[in-house]
Order: structure tokens, then sequence, then C-alpha cells
């Protein structure tokens, strides 16, 4: 007979024993190391179960895996069946018998959980990272990450895990709220396995696990499908003989419906390994977290599990809750109306984390609460709400980097070497720290997620969400006909949205009472033909934050106006018909931004002083209001009073006064200003110098002040694009109808970049203002001052080391009478006009000279000069006979004009000057008969516009131009007609 594996132990033990020097270990050591060898088998088994349950639940919550994608949790199921088959195999096999069967099944197991343990790698793979938090006992999944990129991975720094460590210490007991959800994200499992199985053996384990059985009792989908049997330890205590009679006693009993067994387990040490539970579906409950010691079941769900929509917001949202426990409702709230979507409950934490603005977390469940009136092509709807929550917050780099990886989506992983490389190369970003920055941002906030090897992946979902919703322009929260020429407004059905754009169509008519309970935005600006605003109108738009009804013809605004309570910024510029405001807008307590410039209002608004959330307000105000207000038989115009809007920090007011009423106004106002602590944009007119305080100008970031009455001439010789680059700046000045009191305007010009000086009646040189008051001046418009003679005097100057205008880039001077230069006697510093660029002279009847040879030298930075209606005019260079010299001027120079010079003969005089010329116009300059090499030696040169006339009798200096030169120019030449419209026949050419 053939020895036993043990004899043969023995027998060998026995030989080695012989060698005193050698120390062999006993059978019972080998016995116990194999014995410690299956514990450590059962340990494996029991994490990778874990990970297979909590796959599970995972994919209990709504979202969408990658196409084509699927798990196979019921091969995993058989696996675990046949390997806790042979973990019991070993533990019972006799001591003689162990050492045949250890080596082979040992082998045939760890084969099983090398499969295993591939398989639920291959299936975390395809789950989002932020969804495989570290928040429960052991780790999941595997997220290793790299460091080739200094941008924190998804996991937690050691630094932030004890912070949410901390964190999650207050937050132990979670709402109540959560626990209601968990409760119901439980059952939810529980109806989804037995969809997919018609029996299984499913352990609830932890605290309220009972619940989940009272629930399931009686839930029609349980009821409708199954036949129930309820086992609770007040009913019927937990006794092995009678509980398998309950098995078959139902078994029995299910003809029709599958058999279903609820039992509430309060002995922990019950085994029911042994119980025969084929054919009948089984829920088990018990208040332990071990369920697997009492019985193999095919799916173990924990209690606290389901609280992982609690626990992946508290992780991602940062210490917030923590620190403030008003939030935590909020918090639990936004969880609830997030549906148990995890990755859209990761992507609003991320996005709220660091926020402490209750506010904010208030327009967050706004935004999710919102639903479409109609279906959305299968999306989840939670997903476009939180995302658009997202995108609407991103700034435009970063969502012009996040197109770009959408438009990748033929490569599932881009390394972010590349993206930064393609992202500074495309323009997105200016420098690689930016680049970096950017991706930093799309990491936290889980629009890119790191994978191993320094590359980044965008989750499928968040993929396709912003693909076809907000990159394609279709969210439906939007109501996009604005610019379409609509003269009906869209059925009311489509006002429920966030956001509606109506702007610039025909529209004259409104609903009446439009249900938008969501909405956000709405532009009804430049639809003229609007006149009427229905009363109820704005009952139902309580979270209206943003109003534009400006360039509409409206007359009043009706009551309900004062329920939007929501309401922060409100357009109404340019409403010429409408001259007065309701009382009732002082109900808009929330209100921020108040836009009214173009819309003259009979008189100061009494109701501005109750809206004191004011940030940004700008009035315009009727000039003759007292006019009006002596024909309504009234005694006082009502004061504006400003001392009461503390958060003010930008204030315009724009007034053209008559009859005195707006001095006494002012007066009093600017004694408020002083009061405005927050103040730093003013744009004011003030009736008159004297009212001009340069120690205001201090603490402002951006100002306007228009000084002096208006009596607007009958036809004004500004060009608009003049006025229009002057209120581009911004600290301006401008100045009309002055006389005298230069001093009371240089104190605020030393800190004003732009200069308007329109009809000052006794200045004869610019330099009155004092030259040292204008180091900042880069705009300077001077118009119908008839008694001035020249902008600087050199006569005048006392230090050689004064700077002259060095910062001046914009001069353009219209119809003075007396002009005779732009400086008078030598230039003297180097510096004077050195970065002028623009030059423009009009209707200056006695100037005589432009450009004397000192300054060309100086003037290396112009780029354009315009002489018109010049008619003492011969050249552009003031050149005596002495001062001829050789070299280039006027390096930068690209386009000249002179029109209407009868006297303009010559254009370089001698000089070669614009090198970089590109356009030249010539027009009614009929002395001008000839050109040469000087005037037009650029290669760059494009066209020369002119008459014809004056072009076909146009003579060439032959030699400095040859012929082909000469053709070269012809080809370019554009004719000019005679037409009032000079300028702009100009602009067009």
């Amino acid at each position: 007979m053939e020895p036993s594996v043990m004899e043969k132990k023995l027998e060998k033990g026995k030989e080695k024993c012989l060698d005193p020097f050698k120390v062999e270990p006993s059978v019972e050591e080998e016995l116990s190391e194999m014995d410690m060898k299956i514990k450590d088998l059962k340990a494996e088994v029991k994490g990778l179960k874990r990970r297979m349950d909590f796959l599970n639940l995972i994919l209990s919550y709504p979202w969408k895996a990658e196409e084509g994608q699927e798990f196979d949790f019921k091969s995993l199921g058989k696996d675990f069946s046949r390997i806790n088959q042979l973990i019991r195999q070993l533990e019972a096999y006799p001591p003689d018998k162990f050492y045949d069967k250890f080596s082979v099944d040992t082998l045939t197991l760890q084969d099983r959980l090398l499969g295993v343990k591939e398989q639920l790698n291959r299936y975390e793979s395809h789950i989002p990272s932020c969804l495989l938090p570290q928040v429960m006992d052991g780790n999941i999944g595997e997220l290793g990450t790299s460091d080739e990129l200094p941008v924190p991975p998804t996991s937690r720094s050691s630094s932030d895990k004890a912070v949410m460590q901390t964190g999650e210490e207050v937050l132990l007991q979670p709402p109540q709220e959560i626990c209601d959800l968990a409760i119901d994200s439980v059952v939810h499992q529980v109806l989804e396995y037995f969809k997919q199985r018609s029996y299984g053996k499913i352990g609830i384990c932890g605290s309220n696990s009972w619940k989940v059985l009272i629930v399931l009792k009686d839930l029609p989908e349980i009821t409708s499908n199954f036949c129930v049997r309820s086992v609770s330890p007040s009913k019927y205590p937990i006794n092995m003989t009678e509980l398998k009679m309950e098995i078959t006693e139902l078994r029995t009993l299910a003809a029709d419906h599958r058999p279903l067994l609820l039992v509430d387990i309060m002995d922990k040490q019950v085994d029911l390994h042994n119980l025969d539970f084929d054919g009948v579906a089984t829920v088990l409950a018990i208040e332990a977290n071990e369920v697997n010691e009492m019985l193999a079941v095919d799916l173990g769900i924990i209690m606290e599990d389901h609280l992982l929509p609690w626990k992946l917001f508290c992780n991602n949202v940062g210490c917030v809750l923590r620190d403030y426990s008003t939030l935590q409702y909020k918090a639990a709230i936004l969880i609830e109306e997030c549906h148990c979507h995890l990755l859209a409950i990761v992507l609003l934490a991320a996005a709220l984390k660091g926020v402490t603005d209750e506010s904010e977390w208030e327009l967050a469940h706004s935004e999710l609460i919102w639903r479409p009136s109609s279906e959305v092509n299968g999306t989840s709807v939670v997903m476009i709400n939180v995302l658009r929550y997202i995108w609407e917050r991103m700034d435009d780099k970063s969502k012009n980097c996040i197109k770009y990886c959408i438009t990748l989506s033929e490569m599932k992983d881009l390394h972010y070497a590349l993206l930064i490389h393609d992202w500074i190369g495309i323009g997105y970003a200016d420098t690689e720290e930016e680049a970096k920055s950017i991706l930093e941002g799309l990491n936290h906030s889980f629009l890119l997620e790191k994978v191993a090897g320094g590359f980044f992946r965008m989750i499928e979902e968040v993929r396709i969400v912003l693909l076809n919703i907000f990159v394609s322009g279709k969210d439906p929260a939007y109501l996009m006909q604005g610019d379409l020429g609509l003269t009906r407004i869209p059925d009311e059905m489509e006002w429920n949205v966030k956001e509606i754009h109506l702007m610039n169509n025909e529209l004259s008519v409104l609903p009446a009472h439009p249900y938008c309970p969501f909405l956000m935005r709405l532009f009804l600006q430049g639809n003229h033909n609007l006149r009427v605003i229905p009363d109820r109108f704005f009952e139902n738009m309580p979270m209206l934050q943003l109003l534009d009804l400006s360039y509409t013809s409206i007359k009043t605004l009706p009551d309900s106006i004062s329920d939007l309570f929501s309401l922060q910024e409100f357009f109404l510029r340019g409403c010429d018909l409408l001259m007065k405001l309701p009382a009732c807008m002082g109900d808009l307590t929330n209100l921020k931004v108040f836009d009214l410039e173009g819309t003259e209002l009979i008189y100061p608004p009494l109701v501005i002083g109750e809206i004191v959330n004011l940030t940004c307000l700008n009035v315009c105000l009727y000039g003759y209001a007292n006019h009006y207000l002596e024909a309504k038989k009234k005694e006082k115009i009502p004061r504006m009073k400003l001392s009461e809007l503390s958060e003010l920090i930008e204030l315009s007011i724009e007034v053209h006064p008559e009859g005195g009423w707006w001095d006494d106004e002012v007066k009093e106002l600017m004694n408020d200003l002083y009061n405005l602590k927050n103040l730093s944009i003013l744009k004011l007119h003030l009736p008159n110098v004297g009212l001009l305080e340069g120690s205001i100008c201090k603490k402002l970031s951006k100002f306007r002040f228009i000084v002096g009455h208006d009596e607007p001439p009958f036809e004004s010789c500004v060009p608009q694009e003049s006025e229009k680059e002057f209120k581009q700046w911004e600290k301006s000045l401008k100045h009309i109808n002055g006389e005298d009191e230069p001093a009371k305007i240089a104190e605020v010009l030393q800190y004003a970049n732009a200069f308007f000086l329109d009809r000052h009646w006794t200045i004869k040189k610019l330099s009155e203002f004092g030259i040292e008051n204008m180091k900042e001046l880069k705009f300077c418009l001077l118009v119908e001052c008839n008694e001035l003679e020249t902008i600087t005097d050199g006569e005048d100057k006392k230090d050689e080391s004064q700077i002259e205008l060095e910062s001046l880039q914009y001069l353009s001077i219209h119809c003075m009478k007396k002009l005779e230069s732009i400086c008078r006697g030598p230039v003297g510093c180097r510096n004077f006009l050195f970065r002028l660029k623009f030059l423009a002279l009009h209707t200056c009847p006695s100037l005589t000279t432009i450009f004397t040879l000192p300054m060309l030298y100086n003037l290396e930075n112009l780029e354009e000069v315009i002489v018109q209606d010049c008619p003492r005019i011969k050249n552009l260079l003031s050149l005596e006979s002495s001062d001829l010299t050789s070299g280039q001027f006027l390096p930068s120079l690209k386009k000249m004009s002179f029109l209407e010079l009868p006297k303009l003969n010559s254009i370089s005089s001698g000089l070669c000057i614009a090198p970089k010329l590109e356009i030249l116009v010539i027009f009614c300059c009929p002395m001008l008969r000839s050109l040469s090499g000087m005037d037009i030696s650029s290669k760059d040169f494009k066209a020369i516009k002119g008459e014809r006339e004056w072009w076909d009798t146009l003579r060439w200096h032959e030699s400095e131009m040859c012929k082909d030169e000469q053709d070269y120019l012809n080809n370019r030449f554009i004719e000019i007609e005679r037409d009032p419209c000079l300028m702009t026949q100009l602009t067009n050419n």
C-alpha cells in the first residue's frame, strides 16, 4: 500500500534529523503556515469581493458609461461562488488528506483570483477616477499618479487628507435628508439587481439596514412580481430548522410569482451557510458589517457605502462644510437635486470648493432645479445643469482649451506636453506657465482627469454634454432669437428657460403674464416698436437678475417691476419717451447696476437713494427740468440723495442744464461724493470751473469731467470719430465755453490722459494750462479756440530739461482762426511730441507752419497726418535753405492726407520722408503740380487718392522717378469725386 503524503513527510523528517546542523520546520509548523496561507487567501477574496460590490454600487447610480462598455457581474459572481467553495473545501479537509489537496487547490484558487483581479482592474479603468475615492476601508481601485507634470492629481495631498479627515469627523452624522437618500439608494440597487436576475442572495449590513426591508415589503414593484415572506426577530426569532421550513413553504406558495425572503438578523453569531436558498430571492439585513461571515452572498451592500454622494461632495468641496455649518443643509439639498448622479455631484462640489457665499450656493441650486420644456436627446438634465453652472463661470481661455480637447475626440488620452504646446501655438495661452495653470484648473474641476504617464483624459459623459449642448450652442436653457426681425413673440411655453435673447427685432407686443420661474437674463433691447409693457409682465420672474429694455419706445414701467427682487442689472439706455421712474423702483434692493445712459429723466429720481446696494449708476437728466416744473406749477426740483449709496463704485450723471437748476443740485452732490468711500469711477457734468476739485481725482481710477455750460453750435466741426475716441480714455477732461481760470483746469489736467478744449475764448497758448501738468496727456482735441495762436512757445521755456508733451499720441485741432504753428520758437526739448502718432489740422486759416526741421527729429512715431482747409499752407515742412540735410525723416509715417490746400506746392521740400508710407491723399490742391521720389520713397506704397483732373495733369520728376515707377503709381491711383461727404468717401475708399 502506497504511504500517504503525511507518512512520507514524517519519514522525510526522520531522515533530515540525522543532520544535527540542519533545522527543518516541524509538521505542526508547516500546518500552521498553510493555515495562515488560507487566511491570507480569504482576506484577498474578501478585498476583491468588496471591490466588486463597490463597483456594483457605483453602477447602480445614474451615470453614462463609455459606449460599448459592459460590466458582466454575473460571471464574476459565479467566480466568487467557486472560490468560496474551494476555500471551504480546504478548511474541511481532514489532516491526512490536507497535504494531498492543498497544493492543487491553492494553485486553482490563485488562478481564479488572478482572473477576478484582472477583470476588476479592467472594469475600474472605465470608471472616472473621481468616483473611486478613498472614503472607505481599503483602497478601491488603483489610483496611482505620475509626477511628470506639476499638476495635483485627483487624489488628495497629505495635508488635504488631514483636513478632510477632520472635516469628515465633524460630518460623521450626515443630515437626515442624506440618510433617507441612502435608504432609497439601497432599495434602488436591490430592485436593479432583481431586474437582471430571477434569484440570488443579497446581504445588507450596517445601521438602518432593517428599514430597507420595511420599504421593500410594501413596494409595488416587489409585491407585483414576488411572493414575499418577511422574517424578523420581533415576529419570528431566528431558528435554523424553522427558517428551513419557511424557505420550503415559500417555494410552495410562490406558484405564479418569484419567491422573495426578507430576513432581519439580530444574532451576529448565526451561520447560514448550510441553508439551501436555491430558487429563492433572498435579502438579509444585519446591523453588523460582516454578512459574508454568515452566508456567501451574491451581492453585499453596506449601508454606509450609500452615503457615497455625501462623502464625495464633502471630499471635493473642501473644508467649507466644516467651517460653515449653515452650508451643510444647502449641500444636502444640492445632492438631492443631483438625483444621485455621482459625476454631477463631484463636478458641482469641485465648482463650489472654497465658496462661502451662501448666495452662490443658492444660484447653484436654482441652476439644478431648472427643467427643459422638452426632452433633451437622452442626455442627463442634471449633467446639463451642472456643466452649465461650471461653463458660465469659466474664462474664455479655459473654454477654448477645453473645446480644443473635445476636437481631439479620436485621441482618448492626451499628453500634457502636447496640450501645452498646442494651446500656446494656437494662442489660447500666452506662456507655458499660463497653459499649465489652465490645465491645473481643468484637472481640479474634473473636466479633465489625470491618468498614468502624464496623460489626461476627458470623461466621456462630460465630453458628450459639452460637445452637444454648449460647444454647439444648443443649450435648451437659452431662447436665442435675437436679430431675426421677428414681429411676433415666441410661444409662451418657450419662455420657460434661463435666458431669453429677443433683442433687435420688430416686436411691438409682449405676453401679458408669462410664467418664467427660472429666467435669469432677459434681453429685449433694440425693439423700437415696443411701446407698452403689460402690467403683470414681471410677476412670475422671481429669479431674474439682468433686464435690458434699452432703445425701446416704452413710456412707463409697470408696478410689477417691483416683483423683480433678484434683479441685479437693469439697462434702460436710449429710451427717449421714458421720462420718469415709478416709486416702487425703490423695492429693488438687490439692484447693483442701473444704466440710464441717453434716457433723459425729467428730474433726478428720488427712488435712487433707496436702492442702497447700487454699485454702478448711470443717469441722464433733462436739461430743461425747471421749465417743465414751471409748466406743472411745481416749485422745487427734488434732490437725488447719493449719500445713502455707500456701496457705489461707479457714478455717471449726464446733464445739459439751463436755467441754473443744476448749479444748485451739483453743489450738494459734490458734498455727497466725499462720503462715498468706495467710489472709483466718476463721470460728471459741472456747470462752472469753480466746482472742479483736483483733489477728488486722486482716489479715482477713471473719470470724465465736462466743465462749463454747453451751448451746442449750429453745426459741430468735430468728427464723430474724434469724440468717440475721446470717450474711450479712462481719465478725461472736457472744458466748454471757458474764459480765463486756467489754474482750476490745471488741477485736474495733471491727472488726465485725455483733454478736449471746446470754445475757450481767451487762451492764446495751450501751455498756459502748464506744460508740467500734461505729463500724462495722451489725447488732445482742440476746437474753436479763437485766440489760440500756438500749442507751445519755446521762448517761455525756463528749464532745458523740461519735458514737453512727451506722452501725447493724438493731437487734433479744428477751426482755429489765429493758430499759426504747433510750436513757436525753438523746440529745445528732445522729447517734444516724441510719442505722437496722429496729427490732424482742420480749418486753420492763419496756419503757416506745420513741421520745422528740429521737430522732424522728434517725430519718430508719427503714423498719420491730416491737413485740411488751411489756405496759407504751402508745404508740409517749413525749411530755410540752410536747413537742407540728408537722411530719412518721419520713419513711421504711413498715411498723409492734404485736403483743400490752395497754396500747397510741395510735400517734402526736398527731404527724403516717410520710407514706410502706404497711402497718400491729395484733394483740391491745385498748386501741387508735381511729385518727386522724395515725396514717395516707400517700398510699401499701396494707394494714392485724388481727383482725376489733377492726376492727369500731374508732372513727374523724371530724374528721380523712372517710367516703371510712374506706371506702378498709375496702377495704384484711386479717384476721389467732388462730394460734400468727403471724409466719408475717403473712409470708404
